[in-house]
């Protein structure tokens, strides 16, 4: 499991920053040392993309712009490992 939290800003220097909470949770399996799948879910919420939707009328509700600005995607993973080093194809499931 890992979580984070970036501040961006977009366009205007020293503009308003918006957070980003980002969120991912997975598993994996090992097939023998030096391959592994890895199965899991993201998660991330742009306030940025929520303010600006309200803001400007996109979105006609709060829910319509908190479903807006999330993503959510369920991926599937083959890693190959070096050592202490892994080479990761990821590739999205579902993306919403």
């Amino acid at each position: 499991m890992q979580s984070g939290l970036a501040i961006i800003e977009y366009a205007v220097f020293d503009g308003p920053k918006y957070p980003v909470w980002t969120a991912a949770a997975a598993g994996y399996f090992h097939f023998n040392r030096v391959n592994r799948v890895v199965a899991g879910i993201d998660y991330e919420f742009n306030k940025a993309v929520y303010e600006l939707g309200r803001q400007t009328g996109d979105f006609e509700t709060e829910a319509a712009a908190r479903r807006g600005a999330t993503r959510l995607a369920v991926f599937l993973a083959d890693e190959f490992l070096f050592g202490p080093i892994g080479c990761r194809y990821k590739g999205p499931l579902y993306r919403r």
